[in-house]
């Protein structure tokens, strides 16, 4: 059995929730979160099984969606997982990922490797650490709502979404795939809701 475990924390985009988000579900999960909770549903590649999850406003007062949320995740292939999304926590941190395992060991820090150790060592290993292992700067919506932000991870879809557009094929995420981590960020919602009672994604 395996662990995942991701936090994103910020404080920006607080400002610009108004009182109409409510109904989209507009807080720290969905707006910020969604991107993390992603890249955790595809890396552990397995549909989610059931989710636990709680969340609260703490640090802004006047809006009506949650600047903090967290929650439990059991896949289907026995894989648990914790998500931790929040703006209430100054001055912010980098966003991580870490995958853990009875064989090892990887922590991802924004675009950065904060860990990579394994059990039995690949020959790999080492190139990898050397290229990839350092500490990250400021963080993805840190304190700085703008730092470490930029147009290429969107700029980048969008262009896939055009060449399928224009070769009759599929986006390498369509909207079966994206809608994947909208569910499972739903789930917490709605877990939330029934007071942390664990709910189906």
């Amino acid at each position: 059995m395996s662990v995942l475990r991701f936090g994103i924390v910020g404080a920006g985009m607080i400002a610009a929730i108004h009182r109409d988000a409510i109904a989209a579900l507009d807080g720290a999960l969905m707006n910020q979160g969604i991107h993390a909770v992603d890249l955790l549903q595809w890396l552990v590649g397995s549909p989610v099984a059931s989710v636990s999850g709680r969340i609260a406003t703490l640090a802004h007062e006047g809006i009506e969606v949650e600047d903090t949320a967290c929650a439990s995740l059991a896949f289907e292939s026995g894989t648990l997982a914790t998500l931790a999304s929040t703006t209430s926590m100054w001055p912010g941190h980098f966003r991580t990922i870490t995958l853990g395992g009875s064989a090892g060991s990887a922590v991802l820090a924004d675009g950065n490797l904060l860990e990579w150790r394994f059990r039995d060592q690949d020959a790999d290993d080492a190139s990898i650490r050397a290229r990839l292992l350092r500490v990250p700067g400021a963080g993805v919506g840190a304190s700085d709502p703008a730092a470490g932000v930029d147009h290429q991870g969107h700029l980048a879809c969008f262009r896939d979404a055009v060449q399928a557009i224009h070769n009759g094929t599929c986006p390498q995420v369509d909207g079966h795939e994206a809608r994947k981590a909208v569910a499972i960020v739903c789930a917490v919602y709605e877990s939330a809701r029934r007071g942390g009672a664990a709910v189906v994604s």
